[in-house]
């Protein structure tokens, strides 16, 4: 890669000028870990199905994940107890000032998204499944 790619690169101005510096590794856990909520929304390369490493990270370091609705989530998570989901910008919006309403609620879903991601959604676990993968396909 000749050029880093940049924030301009990719999101509308308007939205550069009100957000903060991206932030990688440590730092980001350590953002995500303080904040009450974390918004994720798929790219649309990921079509119908949840497969972004924010929905392992949020809930991973126990923060409550609003995410959009994809066929394969309740699969990975389950819906409203360990994730947030929502179909629209209306939606979300309900939904997040409601939880914002409801701090237990916040806690509740952030500390079972965090359960559910340490138990089942752990590096060792998908490195394992990619092992039985590609040795079915040897």
């Amino acid at each position: 890669m000749e050029k880093r790619p940049e924030l301009t690169d990719y999101v509308d101005q308007s939205i550069i000028l009100k957000a903060h510096h991206p932030l990688y590794g440590l730092a980001m856990f350590q953002k995500l870990y303080e904040s009450q909520i974390t918004f994720n929304n798929h790219i649309n390369i990921s079509g119908k199905s949840a497969s972004n490493m924010r929905l392992f990270e949020s809930t991973g370091v126990g923060t409550c994940l609003i995410t959009d609705w994809k066929e394969n989530l309740q699969d990975i998570f389950e819906l409203d107890r360990e994730v947030v989901t929502y179909n629209s910008v209306e939606e979300c919006i309900e939904k997040v000032k409601y939880l914002l309403e409801n701090p237990q609620e916040i806690q509740a879903i952030a500390f079972a998204g965090q359960k559910r991601t340490l138990k089942d959604h752990t590096f060792t676990q998908r490195a394992m499944q990619l092992d039985e993968i590609i040795r079915a396909y040897m």
